[in-house]
């Protein structure tokens, strides 16, 4: 009777965790899966003894979680630093936009990743092109997440601004606006026209259109709609 003994390959496994390319070559140091082998006819199996943990006792108190800090590790180690630097979150997933209001009292500001974040609302790999076709930021799932997000940031007072594609996208500028985002992070070659279109419109057309575009219930019913509301203020500008 054959057994298999196995090693797992760690650096395909940590490849995979990370989201890297698999195809590099692994160092010569990494352990690799191995060829079943057999074992002597007189090998006998060895049974891990069970291990007896040490009882509890019921009369004694959780401790406190310790949290050490970074400044407190320099500190500790004598190395100048800024003790008060702000310490800020990406929203980047459903799960933190969704508990925001909890994540606003550990930090200093909040920063909207909308790439990754419509990625993760609409489980869309965008770098597949069998589904990126259903990649898009006008999904009301979306919307919503970054409605609520903004709402709490604004209620905690937590500094919130965006990065990602969303924001570098003129289409979307009046509805951003509207709810109330005032720090977009947008490449070079977006910043002419999202500045053309902040200097056209007013925050009370843009909260409007904020309005209506949450109440909408399709991506291409919003994305529609955007259009229109954006040429009434710039017909010249290609959306």
């Amino acid at each position: 009777m054959r057994s298999t003994s196995i090693k797992i390959d760690l650096f395909m496994i940590g490849m995979l965790l990370t989201g890297q390319s698999c195809t590099a070559a692994p160092p010569t140091d990494v352990l690799h899966i191995l060829e079943p082998v057999t074992p002597a006819p007189s090998a006998t199996p060895f049974v891990q003894p069970p291990t007896e943990l040490p009882a509890t006792p019921t009369d004694v108190p959780a401790q406190p979680v310790q949290h050490t800090t970074v400044p407190v590790s320099l500190a500790a180690e004598g190395v100048a630093h800024d003790a008060n630097l702000p310490l800020g979150i990406m929203l980047e997933t459903p799960s933190a936009a969704v508990t925001a209001d909890l994540l606003a009292r550990e930090v200093d500001f909040f920063s909207i990743g909308t790439n990754d974040l419509i990625q993760y609302a609409l489980a869309v790999d965008r770098s597949n092109k069998d589904v990126a076709g259903l990649y898009t930021a006008a999904d009301p799932s979306v919307l919503r997440l970054i409605d609520m997000a903004v709402s709490i940031a604004q209620k905690y007072e937590v500094p919130i601004s965006m990065c990602g594609q969303m924001c570098g996208n003129p289409l979307y500028t009046m509805l951003l606006l509207g709810m109330g985002l005032r720090s977009m992070s947008v490449t070079p070659a977006a910043i002419p026209e999202i500045k053309q279109v902040c200097r056209r419109v007013d925050i009370p057309n843009c909260e409007r259109v904020a309005k209506r575009a949450l109440e909408l219930e399709s991506a291409p019913h919003v994305k529609t709609y955007l259009k229109e509301e954006l040429t009434k203020f710039l017909p010249e500008l290609p959306v």
